[in-house]
């Protein structure tokens, strides 16, 4: 694909259902938020929205609420489509919250949070951490 997409596969466990915390807060200068409330909607304002493939909206209940989390099987993952918001020049930081049943074995690649761009990809979170 030449047309420079790049993209963002988030790979979510699901959250524990259990833990009691307080709802995110949204902050202004966020580039993207996905809580994943019934959908992959970002809600930063910034538009960046997922596509769903293969995951789907998990039964367990995540800050009290049902359908906020996402079950993946493997091969699942959420896309975000190029955005120029989603090349930060400057320093960034990324969170993600998930709960995995099993880890694969070392010689499988697992992704939790990756860009990928024309010449290759950058894994911003991997299961080495």
């Amino acid at each position: 694909m030449r047309n420079r997409l790049a993209r963002v596969a988030v790979v979510l466990g699901l959250c524990l259902p259990r833990l009691a915390l307080a709802a995110p807060v949204i902050l202004d200068d966020l580039i993207g938020a996905w809580e994943f409330n019934g959908n992959a909607d970002d809600t930063s304002g910034n538009g960046n929205h997922g596509t769903v493939s293969g995951a789907s909206l998990a039964a367990d209940r995540r800050f009290g609420n049902v359908q906020s989390a996402y079950a993946f099987d493997g091969d699942d993952h959420i896309r975000v489509a190029d955005n120029p918001v989603l090349r930060p020049t400057a320093a960034m930081s990324a969170t993600l919250w998930m709960k995995a049943d099993a880890l694969p074995g070392s010689f499988h690649v697992t992704h939790f949070l990756h860009k990928q761009e024309l010449a290759g990809g950058n894994d911003l979170l991997d299961e080495d951490g």
